[in-house]
């Protein structure tokens, strides 16, 4: 091309490279249309400002590469890895990982920034972490090049678990007490990618993944009157928050603008009795430690006449859902035999299932739950883990019932009992991973099922003298995609 323009005389040959129409944006007048493109004629000459050409290739291109790519293994929790990195101008930022360059795994996206950092969770012990950043800015994306770090050595101290079968994907956070006191988070296989020993507290009964994905929270109930906390682990352990809440009881429930509601005793003088008696209340509890009473077992029964009382134990609350479609809550309440609708906003009763004061009838006859403990309601259906008694033919079962609250029935829809866990004194959970599969704990035989269309499919078997408390299932470690699911 060059030696054409120069046969031809005239051509510039200092015009190098370049389109041969380019914009003209020095030649238009107020009002006028400014011209598109002015074509270069045979014998002319053109200036190229080289800043002009960088800002329009870079407007259209995607984001540099990271830099500066660091991982640190935690040395308190050493399944968890800290990757930091930085970028040129502001982007969004991920991390992909996972034990090969499949990458399993992906985080959440950071803020808009040019100073990032993600935590890696859900990698077991001792195995070679594969990651890579992924950036992402207005024209696309960006993703560096593959790097490998490590989780290290667990502590001996851990249990150990078995399983059998086929699981669905996701994990299973563990409240665990007995033999190791604390909290666990395993995968599919039964390994350990995540644990907290609670030390100096009895033990954990639920734990749960803060909506804003930097903390496992748990409580810690107390076997002397007047104690008990929730804590507040940041998932890298490197920070413990304690909150007391005199007398906390076995559950709390997350809202979603991330405000825990728990049970905790309310004790009170009554009539009639030498001794205090034990009732019960929720406490909301938000994010700035605001706390309120939204409910309380004496606005509405009275010691002896609404169940017994034993050794100043009278109402014994168990379990608590919420309902962020209705703005309500669910409570079981053992000693009563019930679980019992909240109005959130009135602190009214607007039903019991089961009881003495069921509003629900099952056959024609009321429907009766007896002693159980953690629940589950999903589209009018309660799936409930009904411990029985001690001796009973049928022993523990899980059994769900149909609500239809227009003419106030409970059709029950199954039963189900393992023979692998006959009967479970204290504690029992469900939690429900989608209309077909559960997940069912018989928590003081330390075992674990998957249940779907009433087959176990899959099952896990912590080793002797380790129980568990309120398991749950999450598809992700990340708190922030399990909300956008």
């Amino acid at each position: 091309m060059l030696m054409l323009c120069l046969l031809m005389m005239g051509c510039n040959p200092s015009v190098e490279s370049g389109p041969y129409i380019i914009p003209d944006q020095n030649n238009t007048e107020a009002g006028d249309e400014p011209d598109t493109a002015k074509p270069l004629a045979i014998g002319d000459s053109a200036t190229f400002d080289s800043a002009e050409l960088n800002a329009h290739d870079t407007a259209t291109l995607p984001p540099p590469p990271p830099e500066n790519i660091t991982s640190t293994t935690s040395e308190d929790i050493v399944s968890v890895v800290t990757v930091s990195w930085t970028t040129e101008t502001d982007t969004l930022g991920t991390v992909e990982f996972g034990t090969s360059s499949d990458y399993e795994f992906v985080t959440p996206a950071t803020p808009s920034g040019t100073s990032h950092e993600r935590l890696l969770i859900g990698i077991p012990p001792d195995e070679t972490v594969h990651y890579r950043v992924v950036v992402t800015g207005e024209n696309g994306e960006t993703a560096s090049e593959d790097h490998t770090t490590s989780t290290g050595a667990y502590p001996t101290s851990l249990p150990k678990f078995e399983t059998a079968g086929v699981s669905k994907p996701g994990f299973r956070i563990l409240p665990t007490f007995g033999s190791y006191n604390g909290v666990l988070i395993v995968n599919e296989e039964g390994e350990i990618v995540w644990y907290y020993a609670s030390e100096g507290f009895p033990y954990a009964v639920q734990a749960q993944l803060t909506s804003d994905g930097q903390y496992m929270v748990y409580n810690s109930p107390r076997i002397e009157k007047g104690e008990g906390e929730l804590i507040w682990i940041s998932l890298n352990g490197d920070t413990e928050k304690q909150l007391q809440i005199p007398d906390i009881a076995h559950d709390f429930v997350q809202l979603p603008d991330g405000t825990l509601a728990v049970i905790a005793n309310d004790i009170r003088d009554a009539d009639g009795f030498d001794a205090n008696v034990a009732g019960d209340q929720v406490i909301e509890i938000t994010t700035d430690g605001t706390q309120t009473v939204v409910w309380s077992s004496w606005d509405h029964y009275t010691p002896g006449e609404h169940g017994t009382v034993v050794d100043g134990d009278w109402t014994h609350s168990n379990a608590i859902d919420y309902d962020p479609e209705e703005d309500v809550y669910y409570l079981s309440i053992l000693k009563l035999g019930s679980v019992i609708k909240i109005d959130r906003s009135t602190g009214e009763i607007i039903w019991t299932l089961g009881g003495d004061f069921s509003d629900f009838t099952t056959e024609g006859e009321p429907t009766t739950l007896g002693q159980h403990h953690q629940f589950q309601i999903q589209d009018d259906i309660i799936t409930i883990f009904i411990n029985g008694d001690v001796g009973d033919e049928e022993g523990s079962q899980v059994v769900q019932f149909e609500l239809d609250e227009s003419d106030m029935t409970a059709t029950e829809l199954y039963r189900y009992g393992s023979y692998q866990a006959p009967y479970v004194y204290a504690l029992g959970a469900v939690s429900m991973i989608d209309t077909d599969t559960m997940d069912i704990t018989w928590s003081t035989s330390g075992y674990l099922e998957q249940v779907e269309d009433d087959a176990l499919t899959w099952q896990l078997a912590a080793d002797l003298g380790t129980a568990f408390g309120y398991t749950s299932f999450v598809q992700t470690l990340y708190a922030e995609l399990n909300q956008a699911d």
